[in-house]
């Protein structure tokens, strides 16, 4: 169920939860959420889908199915990393500074939770990225230590303003950035200007280009990646860049089957709009 206030002539939409029965502001302007539902959304609050649903089904998920998260993990994370012309930073860090990366962080914010404050050993360190790896930023010095406990998303939905600016004067992260829920705009960028890599090289490696559940792995890393890409643009922009993106995605076809079935003589006429 969702509802609209208005105050000062600024439109606020809530939508209420389906297990607490909360009432918690959501976006609906340009919002291309992957949970589709009549606003866009999920029908649980946060904290409602990871205490009652995901701790529940996730234990009932096959190892499969673990895999395939893994792997689209991982993907975004090489993704990233090369369109930023970076390696894995655990390589890099103990090149460059003959230490541990996983040492660094831990030792950075005093071997405790940046959250609780509670003291953690390493193995109970949960490095996380600070701003999400889903929204294109990379695992690199800027990581946050916290505890299993509070491994968060969004900087600015978790952390109180005073832990927001202690978190930026440790990690070297702007203030805007910690307040911003964008993705990188950045990657972004040179995801669009490489699309051509993208869809040639990158997602025709052989990890992903096999399929699970009768979906091929690349289309679940393209179908995320996209999402992504197109979240926080006008959507007439979206639109355009979508349409120069479809064509691209086209032609890769096109070159792919003429390639695997040289026997074929109407490739073009196969793949043309009716």
């Amino acid at each position: 169920m969702a509802g609209r206030r208005q105050w000062d002539g600024i439109p606020v939409v809530f939508k209420g939860c389906n297990r607490c029965s909360r009432y918690l502001p959501i976006q609906t302007e340009n919002d291309q959420s992957v949970i589709r539902s009549r606003y866009g959304h999920q029908l649980e609050c946060k904290a409602c889908k990871k205490y009652f649903v995901n701790a529940k089904l996730n234990p009932m998920r096959n190892p499969q199915q673990c895999r395939e998260d893994g792997l689209r993990r991982r993907a975004i994370e090489a993704l990233v990393d090369n369109l930023l012309d970076e390696d894995f930073i655990h390589f890099t860090f103990r090149k460059q500074h003959k230490k541990e990366f996983t040492d660094y962080i831990w030792n950075k914010f005093h071997r405790r939770c940046f959250k609780c404050q509670k003291q953690i050993s390493k193995q109970e360190m949960a490095l996380d990225h600070t701003m999400p790896l889903a929204f294109l930023y990379r695992l690199d010095e800027t990581a946050t230590c916290l505890c299993s406990t509070h491994n968060s998303q969004f900087p600015v939905d978790y952390y109180s303003e005073e832990e927001l600016e202690r978190l930026s004067g440790i990690t070297g992260i702007p203030l805007d950035i910690l307040h911003s829920k964008k993705a990188n705009g950045k990657v972004i960028r040179l995801l669009r200007k490489h699309v051509v890599w993208f869809f040639d090289d990158f997602l025709s490696q052989p990890d992903y280009q096999k399929i699970h559940d009768s979906k091929l792995a690349a289309d679940k890393i393209y179908a995320a990646t996209i999402t992504i890409c197109l979240k926080d643009l006008p959507p007439l922009h979206s639109k355009g860049i979508m349409a120069g993106i479809n064509s691209v995605r086209m032609a890769y076809a096109v070159t792919k089957a003429k390639v695997e079935h040289p026997e074929r003589e109407n490739v073009d006429a196969d793949f043309a709009y009716p």
